[in-house]
This record gives structure tokens, sequence and C-alpha cells, in this order.
């Protein structure tokens, strides 16, 4: 159920020219919109927990998946093919609306969207990084606010693969309670090692 009492079922994917016409639309209905943006390779319970939680902040939860070409995470990364991303997360149910997005970064539509409520990671909650910076700016800027997930479910797609990996023929089970490694933490704080989505994002 979305906060207006309306009853969400799965969401739509659509163009960024039509995505930015829907939500300009709801905006004059007087709905708040969230907007969440990620790579979501390999889709796990920690991304779900994060939609949830953006969900919670608003009327309609917008999605931008980065699309293939703009994803900086290393050789063979994503894994899942753009369309299919986008289609998997329009069917989770509290997800209005996905558009893949060509940039790296999510500033240009941030711009566009102009989104009430834009939601991170906890591990960007210090983030001095210039490409954080810069959407975090873009969100102000466009009179919103930039909200941190709890990140009480933490899961990272690269972890997940390398423990694929490091079973051989991948098919030994994962190891319980895959976590984000402390070294991706450290490195979105200090700038280095840059992924335009964080690994549990």
């Amino acid at each position: 159920m979305n906060r207006d009492g309306t009853r969400q079922r799965g969401g739509l994917v659509l163009s960024l020219d039509r995505l930015e016409a829907v939500v300009r639309r709801d905006r004059a209905a007087g709905r708040a919109i969230v907007m969440a943006h990620g790579c979501f390779d390999l889709l796990h319970p920690g991304h779900v927990r994060h939609l949830q939680f953006a969900a919670s902040l608003g009327d309609r939860l917008i999605v931008t998946v980065t699309a293939d070409g703009a994803v900086c995470k290393g050789p063979g990364r994503p894994v899942v093919p753009e369309g299919e991303r986008a289609a998997t997360l329009a069917t989770i149910g509290c997800v209005a609306y996905v558009a893949i997005d060509t940039s790296p970064t999510a500033v240009e539509n941030i711009r566009r969207l102009r989104p009430d409520t834009y939601v991170k990671g906890r591990e960007y909650e210090h983030s001095r990084h210039r490409g954080f910076l810069a959407e975090k700016a873009a969100v102000e800027a466009c009179g919103g606010r930039v909200v941190f997930s709890p990140g009480d479910v933490v899961f990272s797609s690269t972890a997940l693969l390398e423990a694929m990996r490091r079973g051989g023929d991948g098919r030994e089970p994962l190891p319980p309670g895959i976590v984000v490694p402390a070294v991706h933490s450290q490195r979105m704080k200090n700038g280095s090692g840059w992924e335009s989505n964080p690994p549990g994002t």
C-alpha cells in the first residue's frame, strides 16, 4: 500500500522522457516522489530492504537503473543485462516506476525528476566522494533531501559473485551471512575505488 492509500502491485519500466512526464503528473496531484538509483545486479535481500525503506518515505518510488555501458564494477559486470534488471525491479510491489539511466551517476536525472527524497545506502552517510556529493547537491538544489537507508540487511553482489567463484563449479551453496567487506566502506569514505553504485545497492 502506498502512503497515499493507493495499492501498488509492481511498477512500469518507462523511458526517461515518459517517466519525467509521469512524475510531473504525480507531483501535481500532491504525491511525494522518492528516488533510488543503482546497478541492482544480482538482486538480493539487501536491495529489497533498501527499496522497501525508500518507498516508506513517500507516495511513489522511482528507481533509475545504471545502463550496462555505464556500470563501473570491473570486468564482466553487470552479470544481468539492463533490460532484465529493470524488468525485475518493476515486479517489486513497492516500486512504482523504473527507467534505465545511461549516465554513471544519477545527477542528470535528479535534475530532471526532482525527487522530494533521494535514498542512498548507509555506507554513503559520511562519504566525501565527488560523485556522491554531486548527487547530494543536485537533490538539495531542487528542494529535496537525501536519506540513508538503515543497512540492517547488507549483501553485496560483488561478494556473492566472488563466493561463487571460490566454489569452483558454482554448485556449492553460498556461505551464510555474506556482507559488504570493510574495504568497500573505507573506499567510499576516502574517495578511492569509486563505484557508481555501492556494493549493497
